[in-house]
Protein backbone atom coordinates (compact mmCIF):
# COMPACT_ATOMS: atom_id res chain seq x y z
CA UNK A 1 0.00 0.00 0.00
CA UNK A 2 2.73 2.27 0.39
CA UNK A 3 2.82 4.96 -2.34
CA UNK A 4 4.91 7.86 -2.65
CA UNK A 5 3.30 11.18 -3.87
CA UNK A 6 5.62 13.68 -6.26
CA UNK A 7 5.18 17.20 -5.09
CA UNK A 8 2.45 19.19 -6.54
CA UNK A 9 -0.04 16.01 -6.92
CA UNK A 10 -3.29 15.79 -5.93
CA UNK A 11 -4.18 13.99 -3.10
CA UNK A 12 -7.33 12.30 -3.74
CA UNK A 13 -9.48 12.32 -0.47
CA UNK A 14 -12.15 9.36 -1.45
CA UNK A 15 -9.62 6.96 -2.26
CA UNK A 16 -6.79 7.84 0.15
CA UNK A 17 -9.65 7.42 3.16
CA UNK A 18 -10.44 4.04 1.32
CA UNK A 19 -7.27 3.12 1.46
CA UNK A 20 -6.26 3.95 5.29
CA UNK A 21 -9.47 2.75 6.47
CA UNK A 22 -10.80 5.89 7.98
CA UNK A 23 -13.41 8.60 7.02
CA UNK A 24 -12.83 11.45 4.93
CA UNK A 25 -13.43 13.81 8.31
CA UNK A 26 -10.05 12.24 10.22
CA UNK A 27 -8.70 12.27 7.16
CA UNK A 28 -9.85 15.99 5.99
CA UNK A 29 -8.59 16.94 10.20
CA UNK A 30 -5.04 15.04 9.19
CA UNK A 31 -4.43 17.26 5.95
CA UNK A 32 -5.69 20.70 7.98
CA UNK A 33 -2.79 19.50 10.11
CA UNK A 34 -0.59 18.84 7.08
CA UNK A 35 -1.23 21.93 5.73
CA UNK A 36 -0.21 23.98 9.07
CA UNK A 37 3.13 22.11 8.98
CA UNK A 38 3.68 23.01 5.52
CA UNK A 39 3.44 19.68 4.03
CA UNK A 40 0.70 19.83 1.75
CA UNK A 41 -1.00 23.12 0.47
CA UNK A 42 -4.76 23.65 -0.10
CA UNK A 43 -5.00 25.27 -3.88
CA UNK A 44 -9.03 26.38 -4.71
CA UNK A 45 -10.58 24.19 -7.28
CA UNK A 46 -7.83 21.58 -7.15
CA UNK A 47 -8.39 20.32 -3.45
CA UNK A 48 -4.66 19.04 -1.39
CA UNK A 49 -1.74 18.56 -2.71
CA UNK A 50 2.06 17.62 -1.89
CA UNK A 51 3.70 20.81 -1.37
CA UNK A 52 6.72 21.84 -3.42
CA UNK A 53 9.98 22.07 -1.04
CA UNK A 54 12.43 24.98 -2.43
CA UNK A 55 16.21 24.77 -2.12
CA UNK A 56 16.25 26.51 1.50
CA UNK A 57 13.75 24.28 2.59
CA UNK A 58 15.76 20.80 1.30
CA UNK A 59 18.57 22.64 3.19
CA UNK A 60 16.41 22.55 6.50
CA UNK A 61 15.71 19.48 6.13
CA UNK A 62 19.01 18.06 4.97
CA UNK A 63 20.67 20.15 8.18
CA UNK A 64 18.31 18.78 10.68
CA UNK A 65 18.86 15.14 9.66
CA UNK A 66 22.67 15.65 9.88
CA UNK A 67 22.46 16.89 13.51
CA UNK A 68 20.06 13.97 14.18
CA UNK A 69 22.37 11.39 12.96
CA UNK A 70 25.21 12.90 14.55
CA UNK A 71 23.31 12.66 18.08
CA UNK A 72 22.70 8.82 17.39
CA UNK A 73 25.94 7.94 16.30
CA UNK A 74 27.35 9.40 19.85
CA UNK A 75 24.72 8.23 21.71
CA UNK A 76 24.89 4.65 20.73
CA UNK A 77 26.74 2.13 22.92
CA UNK A 78 30.05 -0.17 20.70
CA UNK A 79 29.55 -3.81 20.21
CA UNK A 80 31.06 -5.81 23.42
CA UNK A 81 33.67 -8.44 22.62
CA UNK A 82 30.97 -11.10 23.13
CA UNK A 83 28.82 -9.41 21.21
CA UNK A 84 30.90 -9.30 18.10
CA UNK A 85 31.58 -13.09 18.81
CA UNK A 86 27.95 -13.52 18.23
CA UNK A 87 27.79 -11.42 15.32
CA UNK A 88 31.06 -13.73 13.68
CA UNK A 89 29.24 -16.76 14.71
CA UNK A 90 25.88 -15.70 13.15
CA UNK A 91 27.57 -15.13 9.90
CA UNK A 92 29.66 -17.91 10.09
CA UNK A 93 26.08 -19.61 10.09
CA UNK A 94 24.62 -17.81 7.15
CA UNK A 95 27.45 -18.56 4.63
CA UNK A 96 27.61 -22.29 5.54
CA UNK A 97 23.71 -22.33 5.03
CA UNK A 98 23.80 -20.52 1.65
CA UNK A 99 27.36 -22.74 0.42
CA UNK A 100 25.26 -25.42 -0.93
CA UNK A 101 22.47 -23.71 -3.09
CA UNK A 102 25.43 -21.36 -4.29
CA UNK A 103 27.91 -24.33 -4.70
CA UNK A 104 25.05 -26.05 -6.95
CA UNK A 105 24.32 -22.88 -8.90
CA UNK A 106 27.94 -21.74 -9.51
CA UNK A 107 29.43 -25.74 -10.03
CA UNK A 108 26.95 -25.87 -13.33
CA UNK A 109 28.12 -22.55 -14.44
CA UNK A 110 31.79 -23.08 -13.90
CA UNK A 111 32.12 -26.54 -14.08
CA UNK A 112 34.24 -26.39 -10.63
CA UNK A 113 33.89 -25.20 -7.03
CA UNK A 114 33.58 -21.78 -6.13
CA UNK A 115 35.82 -20.16 -3.25
CA UNK A 116 33.80 -18.41 -0.45
CA UNK A 117 35.16 -15.47 1.77
CA UNK A 118 32.86 -14.66 4.86
CA UNK A 119 31.99 -10.90 4.99
CA UNK A 120 33.68 -9.98 8.92
CA UNK A 121 31.58 -7.14 10.52
CA UNK A 122 34.12 -5.10 12.03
Amino acid sequence: MRRELLPGEKIGQVDLARRVGVSRSPLREALRTLESEGIVTYENNRGYVVARLDADDLAQVYRLREIIEAELLRSIQRPTAGQLAELDALNAEMVAAMAPATSRSCSGATGGSTSRSSISPR
